[in-house]
């Protein structure tokens, strides 16, 4: 099965595709990034966007996305200090274990216990699927445009909408996280964030399915919008705040250079040579890739004494 539009249907399954001329981009193909540029482009965005006064939530990855997030969460910090009424810091765990103080130390680039020294003003948060309170309801997607959505893929049947209410209670959220080739949507980043980074089990358990009826084999690396990506744009039209995000491209230098693959016999196939894993990460604003991460499978509180996450399991999704 393929993630094209059966004829006559429009390649966007009835959403609206986006405009790619109104983002604001720094960098391109082969460009490498510094701290100050970086910096920079987050102020000079942020500067233009309606956000005096206004209560921000903010949506960032937990560790299974790699990207130099302390970086750009300080960037975010300086461009918002003194203009928003409130920060939150949602971390999108989908239905993944929530991650410990020092784990999120780490992950966000603060002294564990000392958020305040680093972030002042703000408050930050594990996504919490395993409690109901989470949740604030967002309405339904009825089964005529869930058919539409998804090609035809899903009929007769209809789904809730529900997410964390820290985003469905902001002014503006605001997604913060890098894009990557998924085996579910296509490629991630964007509206992922919100479903399902911080959305009700119903959402997740529908876009998985539907993924899964594709293969991911055939929805991997797809760009545009794939029937799953569809779904995700639809349900976060029913987010009451307004949505920005800053979407970026990082190269990992655990992922071996163009000159480390070297061609097997057979088509399509390539070797790769070993390279030492990094725990840094460069800001590229092109060229995706996989980056060797630990993964975060398991849903539930963080543990009380952990040095590291436990390995991938089917029951957790992001």
């Amino acid at each position: 099965m393929t993630v094209n539009a059966p004829a006559g249907a429009p390649p966007s399954f009835g959403t609206d595709p986006g405009d790619s001329s109104r983002a604001e981009v720094v960098g391109g193909v082969g460009q490498q990034l510094s701290s100050d540029e970086v910096s920079a482009f987050v102020a000079r965005a942020l500067a233009r966007a309606d956000l005096d006064d206004k209560r921000v939530c903010l949506v960032v990855p937990d560790g299974t996305r790699t990207c130099p997030l302390p970086l750009l969460m300080r960037s975010v910090h300086s461009a918002l200090e003194g203009r928003v009424k409130e920060v939150t810091v949602v971390i999108a765990l989908g239905t993944h274990q929530g991650m410990s103080e020092d784990h999120l130390a780490r992950h966000l680039g603060y002294a564990a216990g000392a958020v305040e020294e680093t972030y002042p003003g703000w408050t930050i948060i594990n996504h919490k699927s395993w409690l109901p309170e989470t949740f604030a309801p967002l309405g339904r997607i009825e089964a005529q445009r869930l058919t539409e959505l998804t090609g035809g893929l899903m009929r007769d049947i209809s789904v809730d909408v529900r997410i964390n209410r820290h985003v469905a209670e902001s002014d503006v959220a605001i997604v913060v996280g890098p894009v990557f080739p998924h085996e579910v949507v296509g490629f991630s980043g964007g509206n992922k964030y919100f479903f399902p980074g911080v959305s009700g089990q119903e959402l997740i358990d529908l876009s998985h399915w539907v993924g899964a009826l594709i293969t991911s084999a055939s929805m991997i690396g797809t760009r545009g919008v794939t029937p799953v990506r569809a779904l995700i744009n639809e349900a976060a039209t029913l987010i009451p705040a307004d949505r920005l995000a800053l979407c970026l491209v990082v190269a990992s230098p655990c992922m071996p250079p163009p000159s480390a693959l070297r061609r097997m016999p057979g088509p399509r196939a390539l070797r790769l040579q070993p390279k030492p894993m990094s725990p840094t990460s460069t800001l590229r604003y092109a060229g995706c890739c996989r980056s060797c991460r630990p993964s975060m499978r398991t849903s539930g509180p963080p543990p009380k004494a952990s040095t590291s996450w436990s390995r991938s399991s089917p029951t957790a999704a992001k």
